[in-house]
């Protein structure tokens, strides 16, 4: 689950919840992590998040979020960070936005 904490002096803190599978409200309003918000708070698990989680990632929507998972489905699951990269559409550019905000545990 994905929760974001507002508190009109600060900036927003998101929370994320990636253990097991999780039923997901109909209507959320997310957007995308800036880098500042996300190296205090994000962490992706690519071998265990949903794709609404890897949609938060600066140059991620819908679509490489779903190619992200169904790849990881394939695959059974990631040994390294960079084979995200063996992903379609997702190049060393994009890889190199994100990186820091993936984890393979």
């Amino acid at each position: 689950m994905i929760y974001q904490k507002h508190n009109r002096n600060q900036p927003p803190e998101l929370i994320i919840e990636t253990v097991g599978e999780a039923d997901f409200p109909q209507q959320t309003s997310m957007q995308p992590v800036t880098a500042s918000a996300a190296s205090r708070s994000l962490k992706i698990n690519i071998n265990s998040a949903p794709a609404d989680s890897f949609e938060l990632l600066s140059g991620i929507g819908p679509v490489y979020a779903e190619r992200i998972v169904k790849y990881r489905q394939n695959i059974g699951y990631f040994q390294s960070l960079e084979q995200l990269m063996d992903v379609r559409g997702i190049g060393q550019r994009t890889f190199d936005k994100i990186k820091n905000y993936l984890t393979l545990e």
